[in-house]
């Protein structure tokens, strides 16, 4: 989120929610989550264009999302900030697992880099 809620968060979230209850009624485990990403690209775009150049200035204020999930009617089973310590130490043991399975290889990469879609 680099901004304050939006239709595009909207959109996004509803068809995943569509799916979540699809599968529920078909008596499949669901489990919902719904983020908020703290620390991407867009984010800081979005300070800078605000004029707070400092990474800490513009912090998303996730009730505001869960505020719109609430209106929405949205199924959700949990949600999280991808600054949220638990978050950041079981992406941690996910990668230390995946590095432990070679999974992983350390090497150079070069190509562009689309700011938008936050990807090469």
């Amino acid at each position: 989120m680099n901004d304050i809620p939006h239709i595009g968060h909207a959109y996004t979230t509803v068809a995943a929610d569509i799916l979540a209850r699809y599968n529920r009624l078909l008596g499949n485990d669901v489990f919902f989550l719904t983020a908020l990403t703290s620390t991407a690209e867009g984010r800081k775009g979005s300070a800078r264009r605000k004029g707070r150049f400092a990474e800490r200035a513009f912090r998303p204020d996730g009730r505001k999302l869960q505020g719109l999930w609430t209106k929405l009617g949205i199924s959700n089973d949990a949600f999280i900030r991808t600054t949220d310590e638990e978050h950041k130490k079981t992406c941690r043991v996910s990668c230390r697992c995946s590095w432990t399975r070679g999974e992983i290889e350390k090497r150079s990469y070069a190509g562009w880099y689309c700011h938008p879609d936050e990807r090469f």
